[in-house]
């Protein structure tokens, strides 16, 4: 099975809301696509107890960014992203943690 060889460049992450962060990446370099990137998936979870919920969404191949909602404010997200392409999901990026926080637009 051929799927990205790298993971998205330039990952990074901004706390939005007290439900919400926002992902960005830049897009995976063209040697190391191995095809058409046909989307982009983020995964990510949120340690609580002794469970680890896991989830993920996906966009499509031109879009580089994405926002992950209905997040609980006050925990930790660990959160990542790889290239899709028809054979499969790529190389993950490594994680980087967020947590949603209250903004000042939201106390008005």
């Amino acid at each position: 099975m051929i799927v990205p060889t790298e993971a998205p460049s330039n990952f990074h992450l901004d706390s939005l809301s007290s439900s919400s962060i926002s992902v960005k990446w830049a897009e995976i370099p063209q040697e190391s696509r191995n095809g058409e990137i046909l989307g982009y998936r983020v995964g990510y979870y949120m340690r609580f107890s002794y469970e680890v919920v896991w989830d993920s969404i996906q966009v499509d191949g031109q879009t580089f960014k994405a926002t992950i909602n209905n997040l609980t404010e006050g925990f930790s997200y660990r959160i990542r992203v790889a290239g899709v392409t028809q054979e499969g999901v790529g190389v993950y990026s490594s994680y980087l943690t967020a947590a949603p926080v209250l903004c000042e637009t939201e106390l008005q």
